[in-house]
């Protein structure tokens, strides 16, 4: 089997995930690194001390003998870097979200079919246990039809929301937390609802980070203003309706999914650490029927494992072209509701309608 090079494009952060793409006892090694941290660099040669390593990254797209790159700087520069590895004819893995703007993603998309060089975007929360098990029983009809999904995502971690305070999260670089965090949780309700939001409307305010005296200046500076909850509504092209709910100042960390389908309903308790436990109410046959089901905790986390399971998805589709479990198409979806949603919040909660692709 071919052996596969790899470089990797921002080796801090997220980047440091993107080292379990290095599998030499399949064939597959990280070959090259940049970041413009020196620190992070130094590190990353200590991690692999045979890799080449350099500042600017289009050096590291002048590696010939390079077959892919792992993208995982923040979301401002996804794009340009995305672009120039794609003209390079780079097979790409880029963390999601796609791109800051629609605009981005679908010139990345058009390049990508132009050139016919992969591009795979990394919405690993497909890959979380409990999502891919509201799956597999939506698949099984317990719950019927589905026509209405409800996400509550409680980011968390209270006084100090580390995701709220990043300077690249801000409307500023990205349009905010709606899109940075909300389009995780917006391709997965795409995934479970089977079609894209075709309407998005939405509110959302700063209220606890802003008047409550939570900030601590010496760890949290001032940003411009932000929301730090958010809701959106979404009305999918098959008719499905969804609701995402999204809080920065939660104490706790924590996904939970309500699907609701023509035969009962679904629901999940824990995302990431420990069980699962899925509550079913189902009249599939005949009288309505209440009852749990459970999945073991994961080893790690539900995140490393679905990690795994997403690097592996994207070396096989280099190596082998299997199918990718998530498209390009999927996550421009994703960036376009989260930004609509975002444009509805700032401009009075007025619906907003998705423009189809370019």
């Amino acid at each position: 089997m071919k052996t596969l090079k790899l470089g990797i494009i921002g080796c801090g952060g997220r980047g440091r995930n993107a080292f379990r793409a290095h599998r030499p006892e399949n064939g597959i090694f990280i070959t090259a690194g940049s970041d413009i941290d020196e620190k992070v660099l130094r590190e990353f040669k200590q991690r692999f001390p045979d890799a080449a390593v350099f500042e600017d990254y289009r050096a590291l797209l002048a590696i010939r003998e390079l077959d892919a790159v792992l993208i995982s700087t923040p979301l401002p520069f996804h794009e340009t870097m995305a672009w120039d590895a794609l003209t390079a004819g780079k097979a790409v893995f880029m963390e999601k979200p796609m791109a800051a703007t629609l605009e981005g993603c679908d010139r990345l998309c058009k390049l990508a079919k132009e050139t016919g060089t992969k591009l795979f975007i990394g919405h690993n929360l497909r890959k979380f246990a409990f999502l891919s098990g509201l799956k597999e029983r939506i698949g099984s009809g317990v719950i019927g039809e589905v026509k209405t999904i409800w996400c509550r995502h409680f980011v968390g971690r209270g006084n100090r929301s580390d995701d709220y305070f990043r300077r690249y999260s801000s409307p500023r670089f990205s349009h905010g937390l709606l899109l940075h965090k909300g389009s995780h949780d917006i391709d997965a309700i795409h995934w479970l609802g089977g079609a894209y939001s075709e309407t998005v409307s939405g509110m959302g305010f700063g209220s606890a980070f802003d008047e409550s005296g939570r900030i601590d200046p010496a760890r949290h500076p001032e940003l411009e203003f932000q929301e730090d909850h958010n809701m959106i509504l979404m009305q999918l092209a098959n008719r499905v309706q969804a609701v995402y709910l999204q809080c920065h100042f939660s104490p706790d960390e924590e996904r939970n999914y309500t699907i609701i389908g023509t035969l009962g309903r679904i629901e999940n308790t824990g995302n990431n650490y420990g069980k699962t436990i899925f509550r079913i109410w189902s009249n599939l046959h005949g009288a309505t029927e209440c009852y749990t089901e459970e999945t073991p905790p994961p080893k790690k986390s539900a995140a490393e494992d679905a990690d795994d399971q997403t690097i592996r998805n994207f070396l096989e589709y280099v190596r082998t072209d299997a199918v990718p479990f998530v498209t390009s198409m999927d996550a421009r979806y994703a960036v376009a509701a989260a930004l609509a949603g975002g444009r509805s919040i700032r401009e009075g909660n007025m619906p907003q309608h998705l423009p189809r692709p370019a």
